[in-house]
């Protein structure tokens, strides 16, 4: 579904561990957005009575990311990972380039890519 670099597993980990208490299970990870290539993505701390039933739960060893089934399809094939900033933690999550099947649109999208 999705990859984490270990850098960025010990980066979650150590947020997990400063800001979220006992009562911490892991993290959501939500996709929002309707536009393939334009999702924004958002971590959100999972409490003690926050997991829903029909969640998807990836074990990531000391956490757990918590996916709900309308973001699920949107992180097919993201990427995350982490680099120390002088602010704080930066975490980098990649969305794969869609594919466009019609041909104005993929050119849209070359443009787009190669220029802003």
């Amino acid at each position: 579904m999705l990859t984490i670099t270990d850098r960025a597993k010990k980066g979650l980990h150590t947020l997990l561990v400063q800001k979220g208490g006992d009562n911490c299970l892991g993290l959501r990870l939500i996709a929002k957005g309707d536009i393939p290539g334009a999702y924004q993505a958002e971590f959100r701390m999972v409490r003690t009575g926050d997991p829903r039933p029909d969640d998807v739960i990836l074990d990531q060893g000391l956490f757990d990311i918590y996916i709900d089934p309308e973001s699920a399809p949107r992180l097919e094939g993201v990427a995350i990972d982490y680099t120390p900033t002088f602010k704080g933690p930066s975490f980098k999550i990649e969305f794969p380039t869609p594919e466009w099947d019609a041909p104005i649109a993929a050119r849209v999208q070359k443009v787009i890519t190669e220029r802003v």
